[in-house]
């Protein structure tokens, strides 16, 4: 059986894509049904300047089919090498780099995202405590499913209230490490997560169509970020390592990544964004027809 970290890299990007989908709600104001899931979720979430790629009914049919698979350097292979049904110089891949208009400091970021249920913490503080304690064990499990044998995780704590999870790391594999004496942590692999107090509002109908009251770990209560970092030598395939943490996370936590900013392979980049949600990606494409 594949480990969790080799099932998200074969099949990192099975899509969830419609606002039609049937997880979407009927009937709510602030859930636009001509948008994608992947634009509902960034738009309640703060994030702009970003938009859905049309495709055809038939290219829309196949990405939703649950037999359709992709991995994780699919799309940006279609620049070269259209997947089948996909006539060359208009696959998918070419028009997903289109994705994002005049690039703005929400859309060009990653950004993690949480609408965390009121009923499992008390107050905002508490519910800091508990996505921290999620986000350290979904680090920590996915690591160890790529094969780190004693990640070197720290939990540190700012002034402001905000939480943080510094978890270094060494991979043959990937050519991450052994480091020589002396080299900083900014020079390792890592991963590191950052969160700040949430807000508490309404769940967007995205995430729950009764809108029941939320925690809100958006860019409306301060930055949070979940980062994975290659070392400059490194060929670690970070698309992978961030969706083996998703896989492991609640259903009410989300990331958004940001064109151009992730590694897959070598000098590959991820080069369309995507909102991935427990190992699923979710893409910003809708139908001609909408």
């Amino acid at each position: 059986m594949l480990s969790t970290f080799k099932k998200s890299a074969a099949i990192v990007l099975v899509a969830t894509l419609a606002g039609c989908a049937s997880t979407a709600p009927k009937n709510s104001k602030d859930y636009d049904h001509t948008k994608s899931r992947a634009l509902n979720i960034a738009n309640a979430a703060g994030i702009d300047k970003l938009r859905d790629t049309k495709i055809t009914e038939a290219q829309y049919q196949q990405i939703e089919s649950s037999n359709f698979v992709m991995d994780a350097g699919w799309a940006w292979a279609n620049y070269i090498n259209p997947a089948p049904g996909f006539s060359s110089g208009t696959g998918l891949g070419i028009a997903l780099a289109s994705m994002i208009f005049t690039p703005s400091p929400t859309s060009e970021n990653d950004s993690l995202i949480a609408w965390m249920p009121t009923d499992l913490a008390k107050d905002e503080t508490q519910a800091t405590e508990l996505f921290r304690s999620e986000l350290k064990s979904a680090i920590e499990t996915a690591l160890i499913d790529l094969g780190v044998v004693q990640p070197d995780i720290q939990l540190r704590e700012s002034k402001d209230k905000s939480l943080h999870i510094w978890a270094s790391f060494e991979h043959a594999q990937s050519q991450c490490g052994p480091y020589p004496p002396g080299t900083k942590g900014t020079d390792k692999c890592y991963v590191y997560a950052g969160i700040r107090l949430p807000t508490k509002v309404n769940a967007p109908a995205i995430v729950d169509p009764n809108q029941s009251p939320v925690y809100a770990f958006t860019l409306a209560s301060g930055k949070q970020k979940l980062e994975v970092h290659a070392a400059s030598e490194s060929n670690l395939n970070e698309l992978a390592l961030y969706s083996s943490i998703s896989e492991n996370l609640p259903s009410w936590v989300f990331l958004y990544l940001a064109p151009k900013k992730t590694s897959i392979r070598n000098d590959e980049e991820l080069a369309y964004p995507v909102v991935l949600s427990q190992g699923k990606a979710n893409l910003f494409v809708i139908p001609a027809e909408k």
